[in-house]
């Protein structure tokens, strides 16, 4: 008798998309943290943040423009929105972490806040990051450079 034992390794790689989107009306910032922490989207309240209290999505949302309105930054782009598969065999709580994790790219002078969906058939996240620095009110700059750094960071971070 013969036996054939044959291993599949399955890997799974995120997929990271920066939304281009110019978001720059007065409502981007209320449409996107509204639309990503939807309770019918997020799973048991998998939301998450760095520089907000995460008390409600309308502290979420205030806070944000306090942060553009000291600094006189209310025109332009509002925020940035990125989202990261995780795969549809990525475990809840592990994508929570691994989210918390990538969060921290951006917590040391910009506002972030992210929440987990499983609306589809893969696990995401969602990430609204101010345009505008709490700590000196610079714009974020987020063209291809930073966004090569960002999806760097997101490939360093072990499960």
């Amino acid at each position: 008798i013969r036996v054939v034992v044959t291993a599949v390794l399955l890997v799974i790689m995120e997929v990271i998309k920066i939304i281009g989107k110019s978001y720059d009306d007065n409502f981007a910032v209320y449409n996107l943290i509204s639309y990503i922490c939807r309770k019918d989207k997020t799973l048991d309240g998998l939301v998450g943040g760095f520089g907000i209290s995460n008390i409600s999505v309308n502290s979420t949302i205030e806070e944000f423009n306090t942060v553009k309105k000291v600094f006189n930054k209310m025109g332009g782009k509002q925020a940035h929105h990125i989202v990261i598969s995780f795969g549809e065999f990525y475990d809840d709580s592990d994508a929570f972490l691994k989210s918390y994790k990538i969060a921290e790219y951006f917590r040391t002078s910009f506002q972030v806040c992210f929440a987990v969906h499983r609306d589809k058939m893969n696990t995401h996240s969602h990430f609204v990051v101010n345009s505008v620095s709490f700590t000196d009110g610079r714009k974020l700059d987020f063209g291809y450079s930073e966004q090569e750094k960002f999806k760097n960071f997101v490939k360093q971070i072990q499960d």
